[in-house]
């Protein structure tokens, strides 16, 4: 009887690679900015030196899908953005705030009995149209953006 498993190559592997993986899951997931690990003590305390991003974020509106995949996707998307009403959307805020509202209410979410009521319309549906319109330049769901939160300042 030995008093160890076996631990095969494999196992060795697969347990190395585990462990230098989650080394870098913080500093990936927390999407810290890079720093250099020189560090300086001048008695006031811990500093790293930062280290400039090499790569810059830029605007939506200079990406361009092909045909694909995705392509279809946000258009599926924009579809169904298309598809929702503001007055339906804005019902429930009109109720909950004493103005009177004659659209029918949305249901799933939006219903006025649903404790998530306002989740979509609020905050869901404004970042979509606002990626779509930023993406694809869609000036009817921009409208619908603008209506929405004009009537949500009410």
């Amino acid at each position: 009887m030995t008093p160890f498993p076996k631990f095969s190559r494999r196992d060795f592997i697969a347990t190395v690679g585990a462990a230098a993986g989650s080394t870098l899951i913080p500093r990936l997931a927390l999407a810290q900015d890079p720093v250099v690990n020189t560090t300086y003590t001048d008695g006031k305390g811990v500093h790293r030196e930062q280290v400039p991003w090499k790569v810059r974020p830029f605007p939506m509106k200079q990406v361009r899908l092909g045909k694909g995949p995705c392509t279809a996707a946000m258009e599926a998307n924009r579809s169904y953005l298309h598809s929702l009403p503001p007055d339906r959307l804005l019902h429930t805020f009109r109720v909950n705030a004493g103005l009177p509202s004659s659209a029918p209410p949305l249901g799933g979410w939006e219903a006025p009995d649903c404790e998530l009521r306002g989740h979509f319309a609020g905050g869901h549906y404004l970042s979509a149209v606002a990626l779509m319109y930023a993406s694809a330049g869609d000036e009817e769901l921009k409208k619908n953006g603008d209506t929405v939160v004009a009537e949500l300042a009410k």
